[in-house]
């Protein structure tokens, strides 16, 4: 979006939007590869470092891919802050905000996202 004139001759101010479209994520299924939601994670919050504003996730229906890239980069948040994750709480939380997130049970190989490579690290 570009700053401009309204339609009474009003400037109006400017906004910069970045976009960042995320296409290995099928409907109704999950990327090929796990390790590239968290190379799009490090992306957005590369942009969000640099830019103010809020940062907007969608998908098709908003629900199942939104609240599954909400969730990981909640529970991620929480692991580095907490060396701990509770990936039900985070579950529930999502669900009381918005009716339907996150739709299925996470299955392999999204879970290996959450493998604790170090043994301090604790998944709830």
């Amino acid at each position: 979006m570009h700053g401009g004139w309204g339609g009474k001759r009003e400037k109006i101010a400017g906004r910069e939007v970045t976009h960042i479209q995320f296409t290995s994520w099928p409907d109704h299924g999950v990327p090929e590869d796990p390790h590239l939601l968290l190379k799009l994670r490090r992306r957005v919050n590369a942009f969000s470092n640099f830019f103010s504003g809020p940062i907007l996730v969608h998908c098709s229906a908003g629900v199942g891919r939104t609240g599954t890239y909400i969730g990981i980069d909640a529970m991620l948040e929480g692991l580095e802050a907490e060396n701990r994750v509770d990936v039900y709480g985070y579950v529930v939380k999502l669900r009381r905000q918005r009716c339907l997130m996150v739709q299925v049970e996470v299955r392999p190989p999204l879970p290996s996202l959450f493998s604790p490579s170090r043994p301090d690290l604790h998944l709830w």
